[in-house]
């Protein structure tokens, strides 16, 4: 029995059927002219639900097998799911009968298939706001894709958010510059640049994408970066500054504003727990046409984290 080719047309299946299910909800949504970050919420919950169903039915019917599954999947090291099902899967043969381990099979692959859909959901979710605010593209939906493949860096996100966003793309040209005007210690007030061979002053104005709250928490976040150590490119941190500046001096004055400095230190002091699934959806939105790879993947795993808790 091939049982990798029952892994595999499962992992398949369930994609598949959960692609057809997540078009079905987006169309059926827009039509209703309902908000996409409910409707995301909702299918990124019911993914995590299904993943750990699928992960329950395991541990109760295979228990050995699941648990060699998610440890021999790393131990190879190359063509893991070859290696497994060659060497590893074989000698369960003594514990479960043939008609039981392709049961396992199936079983896992859905099991793998629902867990990639659900990570790459929460990924991509731009995406498929994209579409679903343009109301098209939905033949292009497919998570079964290499997480470093990520659709929202592909040509045709690009060419939505321009039909969205009048300008997009070309907004990191003056960014760009007020960032190599911030390593010259030119940080706030006007920079100047040249654009159609003219040379004008362009208001840098960072308050106009997120409000306060939001201001502190991502500085809470970039303090915890900075803290563990992460490795974040400087590219992205003078961004990160750029977008919050006009908070940071009311953070360190601890004698007028102690309540910005707790926020900074401790986070979501003023989130209320309830809201924290709106709140982090705003931030993402809104942070939507910035590169900021390190702290868009944060917020979405909050996001992603807080959805599980409701």
């Amino acid at each position: 029995m091939d049982y990798k080719t029952l892994y595999l047309a499962a992992f398949k299946k369930k994609i598949n059927d959960i692609d057809l299910e997540i078009i079905s909800q987006l169309k059926v949504s827009r039509k209703r002219n309902k908000k996409f970050l409910i409707l995301s919420n909702k299918i990124s919950k019911e993914l995590d639900e299904k993943e750990d169903i699928l992960r329950t039915s395991l541990t109760k019917h295979f228990p050995n097998l699941i648990e060699s599954f998610l440890q021999g999947i790393q131990e190879y090291e190359s063509d893991n799911l070859t290696s497994f099902f060659t060497f590893d899967f074989p000698e369960f043969s003594e514990i479960y009968s043939a008609e039981g381990l392709s049961k396992c099979a199936v079983e896992l692959g859905a099991y793998k298939g629902c867990s990639r859909a659900a990570n790459n959901f929460s990924n991509s979710t731009a995406f498929f706001k994209a579409i679903y605010t343009l109301d098209k593209n939905y033949n292009h939906i497919s998570l079964d894709f290499d997480p470093n493949e990520n659709p929202i860096d592909s040509d045709l996100f690009h060419s939505m958010q321009k039909e969205i966003f009048p300008g997009y793309g070309q907004e990191l040209d003056w960014q760009e510059e007020a960032f190599n005007q911030i390593l010259k210690g030119n940080s706030g007030g006007k920079v100047k640049m040249e654009e159609s061979k003219e040379k004008e002053n362009t208001d840098i104005k960072p308050g106009d994408i997120l409000n306060e709250d939001e201001k502190l928490y991502i500085l809470h976040l970039l303090k915890q970066y900075i803290k563990q150590g992460s490795e974040i490119k400087t590219t992205e941190f003078l961004r990160i500054l750029h977008l919050t500046t006009s908070v940071i001096d009311v953070a360190a004055d601890l004698s007028e504003k102690l309540p910005n400095y707790r926020k900074v230190n401790d986070g979501w002091i003023n989130f209320p727990k309830n809201q924290r699934i709106l709140y982090l959806g705003n931030i993402i939105a809104k942070l939507n046409s910035f590169n900021l790879p390190i702290l868009k993947n944060t917020l979405q795993q909050k996001l992603k984290f807080e959805i599980k808790q409701k």
